[in-house]
């Protein structure tokens, strides 16, 4: 079994020892026709003929087949005759490309048109060496894959071995357009082994740049506290941590595929389940991965808070928790019943508010609220907009009191508002929540 290594660019049979001097013979012979041919260039100035076509070849073979002979033919002098022409070229093609023979030359409108046929068996063999990855990226890989090899196949099935010694290039040429449109990302290395029952094409790969080097996945979520998220966040960094090392384009290729894969890893875990909670997934592939995951239960809310005011005198930070049950009489509308409870530092009385509010659109909620001991119902509108963008929630008291805010989550954890409340003398202050 013969061997030879074409990782970078270049394809090679190799031949046996025996065989050195009989290719040398060969190549000596090829290149006195060639330099036969163009002593024959002469500075007459009768008209060219227009040029040499090639057909019976690979249609991907076929330009630079064209181009090599068409170069001959202009240094041809003018003044030989077109049966002349024939004959050398005849003889020129059958040194040139090997692996293939003359089998007819016709003369079409001063056109010289070359049929060439394969000269020997072609029986070829493709393999594919799948890459180290991941058990998920190899079952990507090897869908991908399994395409690139039928087309690798198609284009082998009419080029003889032999002319691998001439068209190695252009082979690996090919080899890569079809990598590059099936497998995206990666780079393919070629070895070539001969056998007596057939040839065999190894294609390997590896991981061009640039890479997924690492990911930065962000849980958002307005039902479950930010304790849950962080723990859900160290466990998601843990189950795709396998994927850095990819190429970043390829990744890309299998986006949706990857973001169904991050859904149902979040979905397994015990925080999700239990809060009967929906995943939706973002990714956005990158050397520095992002992956967006949004998780809201449909049945119960937990979130706590500490806020501390800023240009307010008289108001002291305060610690608050919201504690709500979540149903949904309605396709597509959520209704709550929540409790929240705010204690201020400066004392520990606790302000209880017990509320119903429902969401007739994402993210929008309108309810009321019983206030204990101040004994005031307030309406409300809340707008609850999601990481890295902005919030608006308005409370209206029947006492005709207006408190609202328009705020802005800084992180996961933090968040920034613009304060209006009619209660106290200071009116506007801001307020910055560190959501626990």
């Amino acid at each position: 079994m013969e061997k030879v290594n074409l990782r970078i660019a270049r394809i090679l049979v190799l031949e046996k020892c025996s065989r050195i001097n009989g290719s040398l013979k060969k190549r000596l012979m090829r290149a006195a026709a060639i330099f036969s041919a163009a002593a024959l260039v002469s500075v007459c100035s009768a008209p060219a003929f227009p040029g040499v076509t090639v057909s019976g070849l690979p249609q991907w073979l076929v330009p630079n087949a064209q181009k090599s002979l068409n170069t001959i033919w202009d240094q041809m002098s003018p003044n030989l005759s077109m049966d002349t022409r024939k004959e050398m070229m005849t003889l020129v093609s059958g040194k040139l490309f090997r692996g293939y023979s003359v089998s007819s030359v016709k003369i079409d409108q001063d056109n010289l048109i070359l049929h060439l046929q394969p000269s020997g068996k072609i029986n070829w063999k493709v393999d594919l060496e799948i890459p180290s990855v991941n058990k998920v990226s190899e079952g990507w890989f090897r869908s991908d894959a399994l395409i690139a090899q039928e087309s690798i196949r198609g284009f082998l099935e009419d080029f003889p071995p032999d002319a691998l010694t001439w068209a190695d290039f252009t082979l690996q040429r090919k080899i890569d357009e079809v990598v590059d449109q099936h497998l995206t990302g990666w780079s393919a290395g070629t070895v070539v082994k001969v056998r007596d029952d057939a040839t065999i094409l190894e294609v390997s790969f590896s991981p061009a740049p640039p890479l997924v080097l690492a990911f930065d996945p962000m849980i958002d979520s307005t039902t479950i506290p930010y304790a849950f998220r962080s723990g859900l966040r160290e466990d998601l960094l843990r189950d795709i941590s396998s994927f850095t090392g990819l190429p970043v384009i390829w990744l890309q290729s299998h986006k949706i595929e990857f973001q169904k894969l991050v859904e149902e890893r979040l979905s397994e875990r015990n925080t999700v389940q239990n809060a009967r909670a929906t995943v939706d997934v973002e990714a956005y592939p990158d050397q520095i991965a992002q992956i967006q995951a949004t998780v809201e239960s449909r049945r119960y809310s937990l979130s706590a808070w500490l806020a501390v005011y800023i240009g307010a005198d008289e108001r002291y930070p305060e610690f608050g928790i919201h504690v709500g049950r979540i149903a949904q009489p309605f396709s597509g509308w959520d209704v709550e019943l929540y409790g929240e409870f705010i204690t201020k530092v400066d004392d520990i009385d606790v302000e209880s508010r017990l509320g119903l509010r429902w969401s007739p659109l994402d993210n929008v909620w309108l309810g009321f609220e019983y206030v204990d001991p101040d004994d005031i119902v307030w309406y409300k509108i809340l707008y609850s907009g999601s990481l890295k963008k902005p919030y608006f929630w308005w409370r209206h008291s029947a006492e005709r009191q207006d408190h609202f805010a328009l705020g802005w989550h800084l992180t996961q954890y933090l968040a920034i508002e613009l304060l209006y409340d009619e209660r106290y003398d200071e009116e506007w202050s801001i307020r910055l929540l560190n959501n626990l």
